[in-house]
């Protein structure tokens, strides 16, 4: 969650919130270059291919909220 909340946050240009949330990820043992990394390509994002489909759909709704589709959706939902 704190990895999705680090990405969004640009989006909303809230330093607070891209600062806090790299806090977090730092505490969690979290490699700083990994993250900072996932800002530009987030594909990348130190997370299990479960988090990472639903942060990349989160990206997405955040971003390009028109072009997000049930099969996106769906896609999140089979994997669980």
């Amino acid at each position: 969650m704190a990895m999705t909340r680090y990405l969004v946050s640009p989006e909303a240009n809230c330093t607070f919130c891209i600062d806090m949330n790299e806090g977090f990820l730092a505490n969690m043992g979290i490699d700083l270059e990994q993250v900072r990394a996932a800002r530009n390509h987030p594909e990348l994002a130190p997370v299990d291919n479960k988090e990472k489909a639903l942060m990349l759909l989160a990206l997405k709704s955040v971003e390009a909220p028109e072009e997000v589709s049930l099969s996106d959706i769906q896609s999140v939902r089979d994997l669980g």
